[in-house]
């Protein structure tokens, strides 16, 4: 019972340093400082969405995108929004490109804020946001 224990609190130290790393890496972390902000919106939020930050890939599942008549919001589902904090970007310091090297997420969002920290989503989610028609 006691090995158990230690197996588990083990496995979720491990678990939790993976998640801090990944937030780091991808660059979450300082698009969460620039645009820090609880998740919201009016529309109907597109859950399990997935993005590319940097060379991370949050595949879908854990991703949560919303917006409304100002931000775009960004947020990930329990669990692992205890490691990744929710941010919210004014729509006017979106820019949106095309981008060609990765086929699924063909729409580059770049930041005034951030700029080193672009998010790729696919088209249909650009869509379905009302960022691109």
């Amino acid at each position: 019972m006691f090995v158990d224990f230690i197996f588990i609190a083990i496995l979720m130290l491990l678990m939790s340093f993976a998640f801090i790393h990944g937030a780091r890496a991808s660059g979450w972390n300082e698009l969460s400082k620039c645009y820090r902000g609880q998740f919201k919106g009016t529309g109907k939020p597109i859950k399990f969405a997935s993005a590319r930050l940097k060379n991370n890939t949050f595949a879908g599942c854990v991703l949560k995108l919303n917006v409304d008549e100002r931000y775009v919001y960004f947020g990930f589902i329990l669990p692992f929004n205890l490691f990744f904090k929710s941010i919210a970007v004014p729509i006017e310091d979106i820019e949106i490109n095309k981008d060609r090297s990765i086929p699924y997420f063909s729409k580059q969002m770049t930041f005034k804020q951030c700029p080193d920290c672009p998010i790729r989503i696919s088209k249909r989610n650009a869509i379905r946001l009302g960022l691109i028609k």
